[in-house]
């Protein structure tokens, strides 16, 4: 079956300012609870949930893939929003520099619809947008994303 997952990385931990993340993000959501990382980060999240994860020095949310196909950005923050969906062989990601669209791409089926910013050094070194998308993850995560514990906490909130 393959992933299908969506969401936004961004490289600052907002656990102790939890208030500040949803504005930066221009959403309104409310606390509805706590879940494990294998929970949040299951397959084909519902539209309207968003799923946090800290580390850290990065936060890192699931969403709907619907959602999440779009750059998001947050002052003097990096922040990558992605879809994987190896069921339909569809990758995107967006990555902002303080509110700046630096890259930009979206693929599916080996045909790129998206090819915004100039490539990244990071990209020569990478075969395919999926293996990129990871690589980014692991690089503004701090660690890889394969390496976070499934039965670690993380945070249920619906939107407004």
């Amino acid at each position: 079956m393959g992933f299908n997952i969506a969401g936004i990385v961004i490289n600052k931990n907002y656990s102790e300012n939890i208030n500040a993340l949803f504005p930066d993000l221009g959403i309104k959501a409310e606390f509805a609870e706590e879940v494990s990382f294998e929970e949040a980060s299951a397959n084909w999240k519902e539209e309207g949930i968003y799923d946090i994860y800290f580390l850290d020095n990065a936060t890192l949310i699931f969403r709907d893939m619907e959602s999440s196909g779009k750059p998001y950005q947050v002052k003097d923050q990096q922040v990558l929003s992605f879809v994987i969906s190896e069921t339909s062989m569809m990758f995107s990601f967006y990555y902002t520099v303080d509110q700046k669209l630096i890259r930009g791409i979206m693929e599916g089926n080996g045909n790129r619809f998206v090819n915004q910013g100039e490539p990244l050094q990071l990209e020569s070194n990478i075969n395919g947008t999926s293996e990129l998308i990871w690589n980014f993850m692991e690089q503004i995560l701090g660690k890889s994303y394969w390496s976070i514990d499934l039965e670690e906490s993380a945070f249920r909130y619906q939107l407004k």
